[in-house]
């Protein structure tokens, strides 16, 4: 129907999808330190799922959105990125904002939709830690909010090595390389 937005599907709290994400969401010891700390959360689906939104259950700390995320406003407002594989991760990058991983599913996931890793590696090029599972993610999120959302400086180098320019010249430049073909 022209549409990514799919039908609500009936088993989907089945999925290891909903349960590594519900139990993320709800993880006594992150709920704890985001309170500590001083952060909330807000759980966005892919645009697909949106319909799944309700499956999830949300608390005081961190909400699920039933709407597609506005990703520039998200992106510019967050002081961290928890993603699996969205490309989202580039932009947080570049405005030097941590992101950690959350590959509970790679091996699955690699072999249904690309068949290889990529042209990205995310072994050597990820700009985060990369989580494999539960534990390892809530760690990895907590101690970024211990060091408020500070960066780490293995993932800064990674991040200056990646990104060319980091200034606010990318639109002439742009510009001046489309001025050169008229």
């Amino acid at each position: 129907e022209g549409t990514n937005q799919r039908k609500h599907i009936e088993d989907f709290k089945s999925t290891a999808y909903y349960k590594f994400y519900n139990s993320l969401i709800n993880d006594k010891k992150l709920i704890s330190a985001m309170k500590k700390y001083g952060y909330t959360g807000v759980f966005y689906n892919h645009p697909n799922f949106n319909k799944q939104a309700a499956d999830f259950e949300e608390n005081d700390t961190i909400t699920v959105s039933k709407a597609n995320a506005n990703a520039n406003d998200v992106i510019s407002e967050c002081s961290m990125l928890v993603t699996d594989y969205s490309s989202a991760f580039f932009e947080c990058a570049y405005l030097k904002k941590p992101v950690v991983y959350t590959q509970f599913d790679h091996d699955d996931f690699v072999k249904r939709h690309i068949g290889t890793d990529g042209y990205y590696n995310y072994n050597t090029d990820s700009f985060g830690p990369i989580c494999y599972d539960l534990d390892t993610s809530v760690d990895a999120i907590i101690k970024y909010l211990k060091n408020n959302c500070k960066i780490e400086e293995k993932y800064k180098k990674r991040i200056d090595k990646f990104f060319i320019y980091n200034d606010k010249n990318n639109c002439k430049r742009l510009i001046n390389e489309v001025l050169k073909y008229d």
